[in-house]
Parts: structure tokens; C-alpha cells; sequence
């Protein structure tokens, strides 16, 4: 008995450094890109408070993380991409990974020869479509 209570500790602890190093490697990315574009603090405040961006600087740092991140690849919404992404964010719950599935196709048709629109108008997409299903992604 007492060796499942340390694995479910042990558990515990390797799910929180995971999430912890995610966080601390996508504000790393997102430190990057916030160079790579010239965005300025306030995008970068906009970005972490979850708020569309509403400069071209702003969109465009969106669209280096989430290239960053395989989320956007060739011109689109990669559905690997998303969901690997989507997979640590909800931890890979079952259920929650059916709705990713699903807004990785409804948001994957999204298309922009703009790489900064492209991430807005996806980001956008998948905000929109996890409000409708009580689901946040982290957009």
C-alpha cells in the first residue's frame, strides 16, 4: 500500500515540474519571439493575460510562438502540433482531448497568406470554439 501512495506522490511531482517547465520554456519562446518581432511589453502583457493582440507586432509574436511550438506549420493550424500542445495543457484527459481533436479540425481549415493574421485569426479560432465547449487552451 505504502508504495502507491509514493508512486501517486512521485506522480504528482513529475506533473507539476512538466507543467512548471512548460510554462517556463513557452515564456522563454515567448521572450524570443517578443525580440524576433519587435513587439513591445504591452503585446507581451497582452499575450500573458490571454487577450487578442491588437498590433501587427502583437499578432506576429503570437504567430513565433506558436511556430515555435509546431502549433502553426506550412501555412496552417498543424492538428499534431496543436494537439501535442493541447495534450499538456489538459493534461491528457480523454475527453478534453476529443474536444482538441475537434477544434484542431474546425480551426485547422483556417488559412492566410500572413503568418501574424493566420495566428490571430486561428488563436481566435480556438479561443472561440473551447469557450463554446467550457474548454480553455491556453488561447
Amino acid at each position: 500500500m505504502k508504495i502507491f501512495i509514493v508512486i501517486a506522490c512521485l506522480a504528482c511531482v513529475v506533473k507539476a515540474t512538466t507543467m512548471a517547465e512548460h510554462k517556463q520554456m513557452l515564456m522563454g519562446i515567448a521572450q524570443e519571439c517578443k525580440a524576433n518581432e519587435d513587439a513591445t511589453d504591452d503585446d507581451m502583457g497582452r499575450l500573458v493575460e490571454k487577450k487578442p493582440p491588437t498590433t501587427k507586432e502583437g499578432k506576429c509574436l503570437f504567430a513565433c510562438i506558436m511556430e515555435q511550438m509546431d502549433v502553426i506549420q506550412d501555412g496552417k493550424l498543424s492538428k499534431e502540433g496543436f494537439l501535442e500542445f493541447a495534450s499538456v495543457i489538459i493534461d491528457g484527459d480523454a475527453g478534453k482531448m476529443k474536444v482538441a481533436e475537434e477544434l484542431a479540425n474546425e480551426c485547422g481549415a483556417i488559412r492566410d497568406d500572413d503568418r501574424c493574421e493566420l495566428a490571430y485569426k486561428a488563436g481566435g479560432c480556438v479561443k472561440m470554439a473551447g469557450m463554446k465547449r467550457n474548454i480553455d487552451f491556453g488561447f
